[in-house]
């Protein structure tokens, strides 16, 4: 059962649980979210067509119009992240006070290790197994030191020499890895906000969020207000910001967890950029009840290990070295296993000998976000 059997129907605020330490459900959805970008890949990976088509795997398609953004499973997967990172990185910046340099340490420790050893990885070891050319003129090549380059500098992504050339997506190898720049200058928001005491002022902080909501929703999906190329992760991460700041405020109930999707699809009109902030919300809120409420049972998958992030940094080169040994023969639905049994053993490897030693470096016992 979903609900332990002693539950009460005493309220309870993510202030509690975050303060409290109780157990939570909060790995489980991270690692959740991860497979919902592998799944959806999968099937976008296999039947692409040039020049870059993007279909949707069969559940994508079905939720589209009622998703916020018009988001398939592998953009909602983001969203959790996005959401998640924000409430977790304030609340490391709060935790650590005036220990600036231990923040900015603790983010660099938990993205850059393992990233840095993926990008690695990827071209200097599975690059020269995977191309079509000799493999000294792959070391060669000057396509190799642009991979690396943009890569390493998060100024853009790039092909391998010779690999995935009759991949039906492409030569992409690793399309993942878009995002993380963005979460980086996410970060440098949080701390920027704190350093100007708006985290502090959470008052303030929601007039800055409800202009930037005000500008999204009346200019659109546009380069606008600070350069922010992809509005909806800045979106779901300052949602992230607002659940931390107001954490006291925040009742988690299951009944309003369920009940805001149902009438969020009653109300929904298609088009109005305020409905994909309302859905936006909800998806939050109903993260928050299913990762904290205390009478939910524990899917305690931490003690494992934290494999989420390995998983959303190897599952593409996975995908599309599977395409590109199977020769296109799989299905979709065997890709999906196939890859997500690999990139579970390699997220493992990178979770135990990259990221949970880089974690040992903090020095504040925070969050491990």
């Amino acid at each position: 059962m979903i609900f332990h059997r002693n539950s009460t129907a005493k309220p309870i605020s993510l202030e509690q649980c975050l303060s409290q330490g109780t157990p939570n459900n909060l790995d489980f959805v991270r690692i959740f979210a991860a497979v919902l970008v592998l799944f959806g890949h999968s099937f976008t990976l296999l039947w692409s067509t040039p020049p870059y088509m993007f279909p949707h795997d069969p559940i994508s398609a079905k939720i589209l119009q009622w998703s916020p953004f018009h988001e398939g499973l592998p953009g909602t997967g983001l969203h959790i992240f996005f959401f998640i990172s924000g409430l977790l990185v304030t609340r490391s910046f709060i935790n650590h006070g005036d220990r600036i340099f231990d923040f900015v340490k603790a983010r660099i420790l938990r993205i850059l290790p393992a990233y840095v050893v993926c990008i690695l990885a990827v071209s200097l070891i599975a690059g020269p197994l995977l191309t079509d050319i000799n493999v000294r003129e792959y070391f060669k090549s000057a396509e190799l030191r642009d991979y690396l380059k943009v890569n390493l500098t998060f100024t853009g992504l790039s092909t391998l020499p010779g690999v995935f050339n009759s991949n039906p997506f492409g030569r992409a190898v690793n399309g993942s890895l878009w995002t993380i720049p963005y979460e980086l200058q996410l970060y440098g928001w949080v701390l920027i906000l704190g350093l100007l005491t708006i985290l502090k002022r959470r008052g303030l902080f929601l007039l800055v969020f409800a202009y930037f909501l005000i500008a999204y929703c009346n200019v659109g999906q546009s380069n606008l207000f600070l350069n922010m190329e992809v509005p909806r992760l800045w979106i779901l991460f300052f949602l992230g910001i607002a659940a931390a700041l107001y954490a006291d405020k925040i009742i988690l109930s299951p009944i309003l967890a369920l009940a805001l999707p149902v009438l969020l699809v009653l109300a929904w009109k298609p088009g109005n950029p305020w409905m994909d902030v309302i859905g936006a919300a909800t998806l939050g809120y109903s993260i928050l009840v299913f990762a904290f409420f205390r009478h939910f049972r524990s899917i305690d998958v931490g003690r494992i290990g934290d494999y989420s992030y390995g998983v959303y940094l190897y599952a593409f080169p996975v995908q599309q070295s599977l395409i590109y040994f199977f020769k296109n023969s799989m299905t979709a639905w065997q890709l999906v296993l196939y890859s997500l049994s690999l990139t579970l053993v390699l997220a493992a490897v990178s979770w135990h000998v990259i990221e949970k030693p880089a974690l040992r470096l903090k020095r504040s016992p925070n969050l491990r976000r």
